[in-house]
């Protein structure tokens, strides 16, 4: 069933505010500000989103739709992967909840493993990324580039994403002649 154009905006407006709040305050910022900042009613907020859980997973889902639908190479994906892990509070909430194995957590796991893993592939086989690279080895680096952003005030924490991404280049690519990230030109190795 499509949602009507005004829950869809209302929606929209709870996500946005979520994440404004969320990433000055943290996820676990009280609810009554997410619809506060969106202009919306308490019981808007909680027919959209009957608990936090749910909104975090539908922000979590929000970004896992970004990356999908702004990344068309490796690089490209790993730097929107790892921008959208160090600022977003949500989905930081949902890596610190990875280890419980719940059929959200897993099936968002699974996602981001699926796109990551395409992507990897790619980059092999067209020699941009070391061989010995695996797609739990990308699950790492998200991880460990969020816990480093984490630490950072929101506005440090793209630039944060960024040098560690970096950092890790030089090692992904070992032997391979790609280019860096953000386009820097080509990193001989």
């Amino acid at each position: 069933m499509k949602q009507r154009t005004d829950a869809r905006r209302n929606r929209d407006a709870l996500l946005d505010a979520a994440e404004q709040v969320f990433a000055h305050q943290g996820a676990s910022a009280p609810l009554e500000l997410v619809h506060l900042k969106a202009g919306l009613g308490r019981a808007t907020l909680y027919r959209n989103f009957p608990d936090r859980q749910a909104l975090l997973f539908a922000l979590a889902d929000r970004a896992m739709q970004r990356i999908e639908s702004e990344t068309n190479e490796f690089w490209s994906f790993l730097t929107t992967a790892a921008e959208f892990v160090a600022q977003s509070e949500a989905v930081q909430a949902i890596w610190e909840e990875a280890t419980q194995d719940t059929p959200a957590i897993e099936s968002g796991r699974k996602r981001l493993t699926d796109i990551a893993d395409g992507h990897l592939r790619a980059a092999k086989r067209a020699g941009q990324v070391s061989e010995n690279i695996q797609v739990s080895d990308i699950m790492l680096i998200l991880r460990m580039i969020g816990g480093a952003a984490r630490r950072q005030p929101p506005e440090s924490r793209k630039s944060t994403a960024q040098r560690a991404l970096a950092l890790l280049h030089d090692g992904m690519t070992a032997g391979c002649r790609v280019p860096a990230p953000g386009g820097a030109g080509l990193v001989a190795m």
